[in-house]
């Protein structure tokens, strides 16, 4: 079991004590010293002791401590998913210091991946602010009139950037500043060395009061001064001058925080962090504003919104980032679930990490259809003083792209609802909602089958705590039922490894139009999905969806199955097309009524499709005809209820012969039909043949009869056309009908 430990300081620097963290026994969770702080990570479990105290308080305490006994000085420290630095004060009775833990992510690389995460959403934000908020009309006189809820949300956000990252972009401009150079011009006497060129000749011939040349000069007289030009290097530059304006910005807002806390009379714990923090946040500017850079550095007219070295130029781009953000009022609303905005949890990494997915998502989308429209996923508040993702309805983006002549609208939205209900786009079991639902729609229809009704809908869930898909989306093996009697005792105790694939089973089947759902996850091995039958939907399964400083991992993947998707959709001719019209069709249809119990003989399709002809016997002497023969015919030629020999009826496979007071019998058809003339027909012993040709086909009684046909009066039950005796053809479920 190994330990780390930190002195806690007060606010002179003057330690007070001793914090030591040690992982428990068998366990590997980390822990290290990184830079003079206690670095543990997400989701571990791990003893403390605080030693030079026998009796402390500390802050936050319910978030991340849980104590063994009163004093609060041993105990168990779990930072959940709360990532970043964690500031903890530790009240004791000869006073208060702080100590700093750094909370490292599980998963993801602290240095990187998990700064690319933040980053990426900043970027987005940054550039939806600019489109929204026209940060030219930024007030440059600071504005005391802020509501304290709000300044508050302004302050958390402003203190969780520069914590995270602030000092080492403060670091970047100093150590890097953007200098600029200047010319200057000075007079100099006629015989003192000057630097060649063309300017020389003219400030040597220019007008003006002139003195004799010595003895020598190829011309006659001299200038009495000679204008020089002199390039001076500055630091007086807009993008410095911007930098000195926000931190002048952030040490005030700062400051009004301080005042409004320390007038509080009861200090509580958020307010003592808040306070701490504010401290924090001052000191930080307060030792970048002394640098020497900034002497020269004047006041800041204008706001630079086109300014070249803030946009691109590191440092200075990630200060352009906070200040726009801070500047729209209080924070990116994020959903970080914050009851206390100076708690320990302002990011929650599983959050931050459905956000980032779906911002990859909304681009890799965009990059198939032609059309990068990311900046939209969110959206200012009508006061322009905060921004969120859009959720739901709202957060909709829209793109319209050709794929084999077909035009595709796609639409993707993050957490939209899909309410029980009978409507077409919703859930017939219970209201689901995942991160992500993408809709394709072909703009044309087939037939009486709408454009709608071929849409299908795509789903993706960010599930940041799944370790690897192997254990839900690995292809079958022999051990599955192994594995899964397993898995089914794991549910029984709430831990199911099974969890996230059945969730995807419950939006793809619940949902209606639904053909795939999968999961987005940081994994580092990519598995192909699953497919239900040959074609890429409908399907399951998940994708590697990584933060990278080189862009994120698995997004090749992720875009070349969404082309596929567009590409399967606009194909008329695949089997899931095919399916989706018939369900459509078949659907359509209103439910079978209720009936009594009725026998069917067997059959080689569904009652609905299967065909029988219902043919007429003239009398009893026909009826012995076909049993003696085993022939059944119809008219043909041009006579009056002839039937042409490719109609329809002639397809169905059995026959229900009637009429001539003969009671209905059921008939198999056991070869095709052929033609046969009258004078054929007389010597098989047909009774009075009255037309020139007819068709006939050899048939068989069936022995599955069902008991009620017999009882059917078909005429009575409306069957059949208008001309008496004609044959005609209907479906087994409509016989079921006409029998009552």
């Amino acid at each position: 079991m190994g330990s780390v430990d930190a002195l806690i300081r007060d606010a002179s620097g003057d330690p007070l004590g001793t914090l030591t963290v040690a992982t428990l026994p068998n366990r590997e969770h980390y822990l290290e010293r990184d830079d003079n702080r206690i670095a543990v990570e997400e989701d571990g479990t791990y003893v403390f002791r605080i030693e030079g105290a026998e009796r402390v308080s500390l802050e936050p305490a319910g978030e991340l401590f849980s104590f063994d006994d009163a004093s609060q000085t041993h105990g168990r420290l779990q930072p959940r998913q709360h990532v970043g630095r964690v500031r903890i004060a530790v009240r004791a009775a000869d006073g208060m210091g702080i100590v700093t833990l750094n909370v490292r992510p599980r998963k993801l690389d602290a240095e990187h991946e998990y700064r690319r995460m933040l980053d990426d959403i900043a970027e987005v934000a940054t550039e939806a602010i600019l489109q929204g908020f026209a940060p030219a009309a930024v007030a440059l006189e600071h504005d005391a009139a802020t509501r304290p809820q709000l300044l508050y949300q302004q302050f958390a956000f402003l203190h969780a950037r520069l914590m995270a990252s602030g000092e080492r972009d403060l670091a970047l401009v100093l150590h890097r500043p953007h200098r600029a150079w200047i010319d200057e011009e000075e007079f100099r006497q006629p015989g003192a060395p000057l630097r060649g060129g063309s300017r020389n000749i003219r400030a040597l011939s220019r007008p003006g009061p002139r003195v004799r040349a010595p003895v020598g000069y190829p011309i006659p007289s001299l200038p009495a001064s000679v204008s020089a030009t002199r390039t001076e290097e500055t630091l007086d530059t807009e993008a410095n001058r911007f930098v000195l304006f926000a931190l002048e910005r952030w040490r005030e807002i700062a400051h009004r925080v301080l005042d409004i806390l320390t007038a509080q009379s009861r200090r509580a714990g958020p307010v003592s962090r808040g306070i701490d923090a504010a401290l924090e946040v001052i000191e930080l500017i307060d030792r970048t504003r002394s640098s020497p850079m900034f002497r020269e550095v004047g006041r800041l007219r204008s706001f630079p919104s086109g300014n070249q070295v803030l946009q691109k130029r590191a440092g200075y781009r990630e200060l352009l980032r906070t200040f726009v953000l801070t500047e729209v009022g209080s924070r990116l609303a994020l959903d970080w679930d914050l009851d206390d905005v100076f708690g320990a949890s302002q990011r929650n990494i599983a959050t931050l990490y459905e956000y980032w997915a779906f911002l990859q998502l909304a681009r890799s989308v965009g990059r198939v259809c032609g059309t990068d429209i990311s900046v939209s996923v969110l959206q200012l508040s009508s006061d322009e003083l905060s921004m969120a993702f859009r959720r739901g309805a709202a957060s909709r983006l829209r793109w319209s792209t050709t794929a084999r002549g077909r035009t595709m609208q796609v639409e993707l939205y993050f957490n939209r609802e899909f309410l029980a209900s009978a409507l077409p786009d919703a859930s017939w079991s219970r209201t689901m909602r995942p991160d992500c639902s993408m809709r394709v729609r072909p703009d044309d229809s087939m037939g009486d089958v709408s454009a709608d009704d071929l849409t299908i809908w795509l789903h993706f869930d960010a599930k940041y705590r799944v370790e690897f898909a192997d254990d839900q989306f690995s292809p079958p093996s022999a051990d599955d039922a192994v594995w899964a009697a397993q898995a089914e005792e794991v549910e029984r105790l709430a831990r199911s490894k099974r969890e996230d694939l059945l969730k995807m089973h419950a939006y793809r089947d619940a949902i209606r139009r639904s053909a795939g759902a999968y999961v987005l996850y940081p994994g580092d091995e990519q598995r192909e999905p699953f497919t239900q039958y040959h074609e890429v939907l409908p399907g399951l399964g998940a994708f590697v969806l990584r933060p990278d400083a080189n862009g994120p991992t698995g997004v090749a993947q992720l875009e070349r199955f969404l082309a596929d998707v567009i590409d399967h959709v606009a194909d008329r001719a695949t089997q899931h097309e095919r399916s989706r019209f018939w369900s459509t069709m078949i659907h359509r249809l209103p439910p079978i009524a209720r009936r009594s119990d009725r026998r069917l003989p067997a059959l080689a399709v569904p009652p609905s499709d299967a065909l029988v002809l219902c043919g007429f016997v003239r009398n009893r002497s026909h009826a012995e005809w076909i049993k003696e023969c085993g022939l059944y015919n119809v008219r043909a030629g041009d006579r009056r209820g002839a039937v042409a020999a490719d109609a329809e009826i002639l397809r169905a496979p059995d026959l229900v012969l009637h009429g001539g007071n003969v009671v209905p019998t059921l008939w198999a058809r056991r070869g095709p039909w052929f033609v046969q003339s009258r004078d054929e027909l007389c010597r098989l012993g047909y009774p009075e043949p009255r037309g020139a040709v007819y068709l006939c086909c050899p048939v068989e009684r069936r022995e599955d009869e069902p008991e009620w046909l017999p009882l059917l009066d078909i005429a009575a039950a409306g069957l059949g056309g208008e001309l008496f005796g004609e044959p005609f053809a209907v479906s087994w479920h409509e016989l079921l009908e006409a029998a009552g």
